[in-house]
């Protein structure tokens, strides 16, 4: 079964708050069945569909990641799965740094494109212990599932205490499991960026 859309709308209100803003956000914003809601970063400014405009600074992209690890639900079945897509410089690492030194890693998060994975363990008081592990993985360099498989993919994604970020999917989309999450983060232009939950 695959996993309903992220509502990345709800996410947005820590943020919202923090800054003061009186929002309300019509109900065409909400992430529905085959529909995509876009949010953007335009400089320091934050866009919802392009309509609702605030200031993000680090505080409030914590507080979008913390919304988000918060209301994330293990998987029924296996590792849960994140799939991140997005080109080159999009944000896919700075959003897996976000939410991993949310987790309580202290140590500097960079994207493992040549290890290709990085295991990182989390405190039993992380997440009411939802997990144990963060795994991030960088498959930009991987030309298939089989690649993934060598280094232990088949044994990551059978084990229910995994949080697995992997970064660009696609290049391993032979065995990515059913109930894999997906956000794909856009490169709008040098000041642009774009968070789209599918």
């Amino acid at each position: 079964m695959h996993a309903g859309p992220i509502h990345l709308t709800r996410y947005v209100a820590p943020a919202v708050t923090a800054l003061g803003h009186l929002m309300a956000v019509h109900s065409e914003l909400v992430a529905r069945q085959g529909r995509v809601s876009e949010y953007f970063f335009r400089g320091t400014s934050f866009f919802i569909c392009g309509t609702i405009g605030l200031n993000m600074n680090i505080q409030e992209m914590k507080a979008f990641a913390a919304k988000f690890l918060e209301e994330l639900t293990p998987a029924s079945v296996g590792a849960t799965v994140i799939g991140l897509r997005g080109e080159l410089g999009a944000g896919k690492t700075t959003f897996t740094q976000t939410c991993a030194h949310l987790l309580g890693i202290t140590e500097n998060i960079t994207s493992p494109t040549f290890v290709i994975l990085k295991k990182y363990e989390l405190s039993e008081k992380v997440l009411g212990g939802k997990f144990s592990f963060l795994i991030h993985i960088d498959a930009y360099r991987l030309k298939g599932g089989k690649e993934l498989n060598v280094i232990g993919w088949q044994e990551v994604i059978a084990d229910s205490k995994n949080l697995v970020m992997i970064e660009w999917p696609e290049q391993v989309s032979d065995v990515m499991p059913e109930n894999t999450r997906y956000i794909d983060f856009k490169h709008i232009d040098e000041t642009n960026r774009g968070i789209v939950s599918k």
